[in-house]
């Protein structure tokens, strides 16, 4: 007889196996997903910090480029010269004159001035502005080195400036470096006169080395191109002068219009100067206005000032203030000083003003120590001889008179009488320790002091305090704040 068998199988708790290990599944999974997503976000930040470091420290490098760039400019300028004196001279090539001048004096200007071979990385350093940049160029190792055009010595067609390499450092420790090479070709010039035997002086109606100037002469007409050097264009005492037919109108230093003149110019030329100007050094006792018209395109390195009374200044075409150095000379602006003046801009079609006015404490009656007061920052570029006002210390900062005859101290008017000022000064008007000057917190903000202006007015001398800013931000914030003032003044009345 047989037996059979029967096997029973007990399979409780696998399915819970199963949960767990799909869980423990998933759980690694979205682990994974999220260590992954969380890498890609810190590597894409780290990316853009990089990119972001990488334009900073390219910023510095425009620096240097723009500071090369100036020498360049400036060495071209010497180069022409050189080769215009000589151009009659028909035994020198004045092609290659130029192109060894040129070359030269970029080796010269960037290195000791003698050895042509290195530049001194101290001149390149000095044309970075930004604080976190470093230029690393190694001189121990012979790194920084100039190379000139070896395949043509007598005409030289380029050179370069090797391996300069910077170093910027963000504040969150992001570093970046660069190394380059700038390499300045040679700009083609001809010198040779046309067939026709004209040469480059032919389209200049008038050429002066130092100044032209008209003293008291009527109807005087220059057609073509016009030169004056340093000295300038310079009309006086009703002199008039009309120029036109030219494409250049160039002087190295000020047209200056003054007492009664009368300048046009015509026709759209360029005209470059150092300051275009309306002046006055006699008191005519005329109503007759100091004029000037312009039609074309004005370069100017400094200011355009209507510094004479009943100035009328007329300006078509385009005009360009092109200094925006933080030096007065070299700031461009516009300053309209003179009684009853006119300026009409009303026919530009561009205006560009990249300067700003500033005071300045040595005009005429004034007693100026220029290491002791310096010339008074301003925050706008097209000024008015009244908008001083908003730059002078409020009456309310200074100290108060005790010595007044009202029963309460009243505060000092700004200016202040010269014996006032030296008794505070000396302390001997009874105030103690009491400071000459409390700026309000809300003008603190904006101002980091004062300084002083002596002024005589006839027999009597005056003082007058005017604010001082630490850099442009602060005194263009100033400027708004005080014009807010102003108008909230106005709608309060």
């Amino acid at each position: 007889m047989r037996k059979d068998r029967h096997y029973f199988i007990n399979n409780e708790g696998f399915t819970m196996i199963i949960i767990i290990v799909c869980i423990a599944f998933l759980t690694i999974i979205s682990s994974l997903l999220l260590t992954i997503t969380l890498n890609n976000i810190q590597m894409k930040s780290i990316n853009q910090k990089s990119k972001a470091n990488f334009y900073e420290a390219e910023t510095a490098l425009s620096e240097i480029r723009a500071g090369i760039e100036e020498v360049t400019a400036d060495s071209l300028e010497i180069a022409y010269n050189v080769a215009m004196e000589n151009y009659l001279n028909e035994t020198i090539d004045k092609e290659s004159l130029f192109s060894k001048t040129f070359i030269n004096e970029i080796a010269k200007k960037l290195g000791d001035g003698i050895d042509l071979t290195t530049y001194e990385p101290a001149t390149i350093r000095r044309y970075i502005k930004e604080p976190n940049a470093m230029l690393t160029t190694n001189v121990d190792m012979g790194e920084n080195k100039i190379v000139i055009d070896e395949e043509n010595p007598s005409k030289p067609g380029y050179i370069i400036i090797k391996n300069i390499k910077l170093s910027y450092i963000n504040s969150e420790n992001y570093k970046t470096t660069l190394s380059t090479d700038i390499k300045i070709m040679v700009p083609d010039m001809a010198f040779h006169a046309s067939n026709s035997g004209t040469n480059v002086f032919a389209d200049y109606g008038l050429i002066a080395d130092h100044s032209i100037s008209l003293n008291t002469v009527n109807n005087v007409k220059v057609y073509g191109n016009v030169y004056a050097g340093h000295g300038g264009i310079i009309l006086e005492n009703a002199s008039f002068l009309t120029m036109g037919q030219g494409s250049n109108i160039i002087t190295r230093g000020n047209i200056d219009v003054k007492n009664r003149s009368n300048l046009q110019i015509l026709d759209n030329p360029n005209i470059w100067a150092k300051n275009i100007t309306t002046s006055q050094n006699i008191n005519t006792g005329t109503e007759m206005p100091t004029t000037i018209q312009i039609s074309g395109k004005c370069y100017v390195e400094n200011d355009l000032t209507l510094g004479a009374k009943k100035s009328d200044v007329t300006l078509s075409g385009e005009y360009y203030g092109y200094g925006n150095e933080h030096i007065p000379d070299k700031s461009s602006a516009v300053i309209i000083n003179g009684l009853k003046s006119t300026l009409n801009l009303s026919n530009l079609n561009r205006l560009l003003i990249a300067g700003r006015a500033y005071l300045n404490p040595s005009t005429g009656g004034n007693e100026y120590n220029e290491n002791l007061q310096g010339d008074i920052w301003t925050g706008e570029s097209l000024a008015i001889k009244g908008n001083q006002y908003a730059y002078l210390v409020p009456s309310e900062c200074l100290w108060q008179d005790i010595d007044s005859n009202s029963a309460e101290p009243k505060n000092i008017g700004n200016p202040v009488s010269y014996e006032k000022y030296i008794r505070r000064k000396n302390k001997t008007d009874g105030l103690g320790d009491a400071p000459m000057v409390s700026l309000a917190p809300e003008i603190a903000c904006y101002a980091n002091g004062y300084t002083t202006v002596f002024y005589n007015h006839g027999s009597r001398k005056e003082v007058f305090f005017f604010l001082t800013f630490a850099n442009e931000e602060k005194v263009n914030e100033f400027l708004k704040y005080y014009y807010r003032l102003k108008i909230a003044s106005l709608n309060v009345v």
